[in-house]
């Protein structure tokens, strides 16, 4: 039996979309260049300063299509994946800080860099982007450097716990949830954070150890290495910015694991992205589990937009909330926390000697 009309039909309408496909990507590649050198590795690596940093070109055409932008940033993660195999497992150039006096630790994570929320009576009000998203890491730094200042602590530990940036292409509608395509959000975000822990150093006269790890909207595609990653790549300008001033701000980050382990006052913190949340058996087993596996004494995970400090086995638990605040993630799960994030204290033997979570109010 020969073919229906109806399927001819469709397999020449395929046909078509092919060969148009083709075409365009033959006249994107004239017009507009390979885009794996948007950005190239040797680029990157020439970035020493923060003025570097504005003219290394992440430029994308003015009136770029979907597909422009697309194979850009296909380009970019390229780059970045090659990078990541090439970088060897970092250690800070900072060592643990071992006295009797505190250590102030800061957990920025789910920060969302990039996304814009608008209210939903008053479209025209926005509740977040970038620059409300500027100004309340900034508080969080502000009232890091003054826990550190009035308890007389000796170093600062800054945890980023991934989704720093919101990334492209995570569900089906993001592009109409985002101020800036994932290469501006990652330049503008390496740039803004470096900033503020060269600030946060200056203030306080302290020594400031970064750790990362990356999360879920970092991820370039859903079938690229886990680690081909957006906060991988602002762990690494950081790194490298961080060059400038060795004796006063370092970064350490996985280059092939999604955790990491930090040392902080002779106690273990685990670091990372995505964990099962609540008390009840099921997330309790996979952080005892953990535990066996990595012996912590504290640990600390973002995703779920929801503060809270949990106990395992009495070792306190840190989830971070989000720069971001309520948005359709929370509404989804049913929740609706306001914008957060943790600071809390450690000494050698107390891996939570105070803690505080940092709120803001209406922007």
């Amino acid at each position: 039996m020969g073919l229906t009309a109806e399927r001819r039909s469709e397999i020449a309408r395929k046909a078509a979309d092919t060969r148009r496909r083709r075409k365009l990507e033959a006249s994107l590649d004239s017009a507009y260049g390979d885009p794996k050198n948007v950005v190239t590795t040797e680029s990157v690596i020439k970035v020493q300063n923060v003025e570097d940093l504005e003219q290394l070109d992440l430029s994308l055409p003015q009136q770029a299509t979907r597909f422009q932008v697309r194979r850009a940033l296909q380009g970019f993660a390229r780059t970045l994946k090659e990078m990541v195999k090439e970088t060897r497992p970092t250690k800070s150039k900072l060592t643990p800080v071992k006295s009797e006096k505190e250590s102030i630790v800061v957990l920025f994570s789910d920060t969302h860099f990039g996304k814009i929320i608008t209210d939903e009576e008053d479209k025209t009000r926005v509740l977040f982007n970038p620059e409300i998203g500027a100004r309340r890491a900034s508080k969080v730094a502000e009232e890091a450097c003054r826990f550190a200042l009035e308890r007389n602590a000796d170093e600062i530990v800054v945890l980023m716990g991934g989704d720093m940036i919101d990334g492209e292409g995570i569900y089906f509608t993001q592009a109409m949830h985002i101020e800036q395509n994932a290469v501006e959000q990652v330049k503008n975000t390496a740039k803004g954070f470096f900033e503020l822990l060269r600030r946060m150093n200056k203030v306080t006269g302290l020594p400031v150890r970064v750790v990362g790890c990356p999360g879920n909207h970092g991820r370039t595609s859903k079938t690229a290495d886990e680690l081909t990653n957006w906060d991988q790549m602002i762990y690494i300008i950081l790194d490298l910015l961080c060059d400038q001033i060795p004796e006063s701000i370092s970064i350490e980050y996985p280059n092939s694991r999604q955790f990491i382990l930090v040392e902080v006052k002779g106690q273990r913190i685990l670091l990372r992205h995505k964990a099962k949340r609540g008390t009840s058996p099921s997330p309790a087993a996979q952080w005892q589990n953990w535990m066996l596996q990595h012996d912590y004494d504290v640990a600390a995970c973002g995703h779920w937009h929801t503060p809270a400090i949990e106990y395992v086995l009495g070792c306190p638990v840190f989830r971070s909330g989000s720069l971001c605040g309520k948005d359709d993630f929370a509404e989804s799960l049913g929740l609706g926390d306001a914008a957060s994030q943790w600071v809390w204290g450690m000494k050698e033997g107390d891996p939570m000697t105070f803690a505080r979570l940092v709120t803001f109010e209406e922007d």
